[in-house]
């Protein structure tokens, strides 16, 4: 707005400093005409009045001296005008200079608007991109967690889907007699075997989602892995904690950490056998952690 107001001032200083030099130049023409025609009037005059005789002309050019002197004094007038005249020239030259400068300055900061204008843009496109991208890999997440069913039992039960099909592959202090925690371990490595092909997807798919918002350039990353984190179940968490005790879950580990994605993961987890006992999380995942040192 302020550019533009500039601007008009500046077309309206133009158009008064064009018209502003053209006065004085029709001014000094009419003047200049007006001399002429009195000096050749003068010399007319004054052949008629001596009928052509030049010498008796001198004695009464003298008369006129009066008349030399007004013009001498027109001529220094005229001077004095000219002085003004370039002195308002040179004032609205720089008045023009100065709103040019003030029109230069309203244009850079107009285009600074328009550059913090097009970043917020692009920002905000590139976070609904993100969005769009990552709400989608979430479904396909959820989706796939949909698709695991358990195998069909010999008296027809309608096997289990989804989420109860993880927490029934979660081994646990339940099934056993005793409190050894590394025959839980044993167990959660032959159930991994016996059910690779959901495992593996399940968690590969986590994996991939929280280390597409880790590479992303979008602020507050946390905000996003913790609406992951909420789609985990109890069952799920401590699924998640007993795989990164394996070397499948080393690459993961450190995502895992920086997002803190096992906060409510349970330190004891199923119920208890009849010993009173309840599966300690922490310790099956160190015996994992042995199993696998054992084994190399």
């Amino acid at each position: 707005m302020g550019s533009k107001h500039s601007l008009h001032q500046t077309r309206i200083f133009r158009k008064a400093r064009i018209e502003f030099n053209r006065r004085p130049l029709f001014f000094f023409l009419y003047l200049s005409l007006i001399i002429l025609l009195l000096w050749l009037g003068n010399a007319l005059v004054m052949l008629a009045i001596f009928s052509g005789d030049t010498t008796k002309a001198g004695p009464a050019g003298d008369m006129f001296g009066a008349i030399t002197s007004l013009f001498t004094g027109l001529a220094f007038a005229g001077l004095i005008g000219t002085m003004i005249f370039q002195q308002r020239e040179l004032k609205l030259q720089r008045n023009e200079l100065k709103l040019q400068r003030e029109e230069v300055s309203g244009t850079r900061e107009e285009i600074k608007a328009q550059r913090e204008q097009m970043e917020l843009q692009n920002q905000q496109m590139q976070k609904q991109m993100f969005e769009e991208t990552f709400f989608q890999m979430l479904k396909v997440f959820n989706d796939y967690i949909q698709d695991i069913t358990g195998p069909i039992s010999k008296d027809g039960t309608i096997p289990r889907k989804g989420r109860d099909e993880l927490a029934n592959l979660t081994p646990s202090m339940t099934y056993y007699s005793s409190d050894n925690q590394q025959e839980i371990a044993t167990e959660y490595l032959n159930m991994y075997d016996g059910n690779t092909d959901d495992l593996g997807g399940y968690f590969r798919i986590i994996y991939n989602i929280i280390k597409y918002v880790h590479t992303s350039e979008i602020p507050n990353k946390k905000f996003y892995t913790n609406i992951v984190r909420a789609q985990l179940s109890e069952s799920e968490l401590v699924l998640l904690k007993y795989n990164l005790s394996t070397p499948l879950g080393e690459k993961f580990i450190l995502y895992v950490n920086e997002y803190d994605l096992l906060k409510h993961c349970p330190e004891k987890y199923g119920g208890e056998n009849r010993h009173g006992n309840v599966s300690q999380v922490g310790i099956v995942a160190d015996h994992i952690k042995e199993l696998f040192i054992e084994d190399a």
